[in-house]
């Protein structure tokens, strides 16, 4: 059914993803893997069927949208860098396409600002003023290390995320709750001293859809999630954790 592929070009009538944009990576996703994470987070809609809508355990923060997905990772050598012309324009489609982005990705932080953040902020300043960057801020600062903020949630124009704890069912006896920090997000302030990150949400044991490549038809499993009984919660979902599932929360 070439409407529910979404390798052929942009499609707003298809379910979920309205394209995807193959042509920088590898077009492929491994066992548990991070970018089926992050974008059920922000629109996942559980369908048994693949066409009819129901309600889940893992369902997003926005469970009726659609998404753009942009392809960044090339085998076994992790992610790279597109440039931000060609990842913004991907999702954008010249002002008929998207507004928010999340960018659950990122690298270390040298302590200055960077030509990465100028080409960033330059590009949120102007040709995509009316776009959200939404960042995570990532998973460095262990017992409180301020300073540890990473790149490009450094950069000023995005909002970089940082993830808290969880609350109710996925929450541990021995954590805090909602209120309180996770102890692995990094933190500011910036070289220049501007505070990072910008907002704060839960990002620690956040249920997300899981992907299995080789296995068709897995969903939500029979009970609900608890973090307390498993971190495995059914066929298709598991428990995260990281500001790489704090940002999509926001995204959504």
């Amino acid at each position: 059914d070439s409407r529910n592929n979404p390798f052929g070009g942009w499609d707003k009538s298809r379910r979920k993803i309205a394209y995807y944009d193959d042509s920088f990576a590898d077009q492929l996703e491994r066992d548990k893997g991070h970018g089926t994470y992050v974008s059920g987070i922000i629109v996942g809609r559980k369908s048994s069927n693949g066409v009819d809508n129901e309600v889940g355990f893992a369902d997003g923060t926005a469970p009726g949208s659609k998404i753009t997905f942009f392809d960044m990772e090339i085998g076994s050598n992790g992610i790279a860098d597109p440039g931000v012309s060609r990842l913004f324009s991907s999702f954008y489609n010249s002002g008929d396409g998207a507004f928010i982005s999340n960018a659950s990705w990122g690298r270390g932080y040298n302590g200055l600002y960077s030509s990465f953040c100028r080409d960033y902020d330059g590009a949120l300043r102007s040709t995509y003023s009316d776009v959200l960057f939404v960042v995570s801020a990532g998973n460095t600062g262990v017992e409180g290390t301020a300073g540890t903020i990473q790149n490009p949630a450094d950069c000023k124009s995005p909002m970089a995320v940082g993830s808290s704890l969880s609350y109710g069912d996925d929450i541990r006896s021995n954590e805090k709750g909602i209120e309180f920090l996770a102890d692995y997000s990094s933190r500011g302030p910036t070289s220049d001293g501007r505070i990072k990150p910008d907002v704060v949400a839960p990002g620690h044991f956040i249920v997300a859809p899981n992907a299995e490549p080789n296995t068709e038809g897995e969903c939500d499993g029979s009970k609900s999630p608890s973090i307390r009984r498993s971190i495995d919660v059914g066929s298709g979902v598991r428990y995260v954790s990281g500001t790489s599932m704090a940002s999509p929360v926001v995204t959504g």
